[in-house]
């Protein structure tokens, strides 16, 4: 699922410049979170869990619907513009963006489609800003 939305972001979501995985937010720590100003807006895509739904299967194999949640990490900021409006609108327009691009989306056969689960700030430092987005879709499981 991961791999499948970061190629839809890179291919479909020209208002980003960066689109990595978790490996590379992880390698971010060392740097104190720097994402440099040419590589804004970056989003970094992550599976952050799931949801186990009951079991549907009844005395037989185990059939379980599961909400599987990716998270997006998304750090926006020009380094030139201040100001509270210029906050907001590099927040809202890379959020547009990451929507209209995902919203729907299927990111595997015999899977469903992405569903919004919202938005959370992270971090506001002066001219960064860090926040996520999540999405689910729902899957299931199988087993003797």
């Amino acid at each position: 699922m991961i791999d499948a939305i970061i190629q839809q972001l890179t291919e479909d979501c020209s208002h980003l410049k960066t689109v990595e995985g978790a490996v590379d937010f992880a390698g971010l720590m060392d740097a104190q979170f720097a994402v440099t100003f040419e590589k804004r807006p970056a989003a970094f895509v992550m599976f952050s869990g799931d949801r186990p739904g009951k079991n549907e299967g009844g005395t037989g194999p185990v059939v379980q619907a599961v909400s599987e949640l990716a998270t997006i990490a998304l750090c926006v900021g020009d380094g030139k513009t201040a100001g509270r409006q210029a906050a907001l609108d590099a927040v809202m327009t890379a959020r547009n963006a990451v929507l209209a691009s995902l919203l729907g989306f299927t990111p595997e056969a015999m899977a469903g489609a992405l569903v919004y689960g919202g938005t959370q700030m992270l971090a506001v430092k002066p001219r960064t800003i860090w926040f996520q987005m999540s999405f689910t879709r729902l899957a299931s499981v199988q087993g003797s």
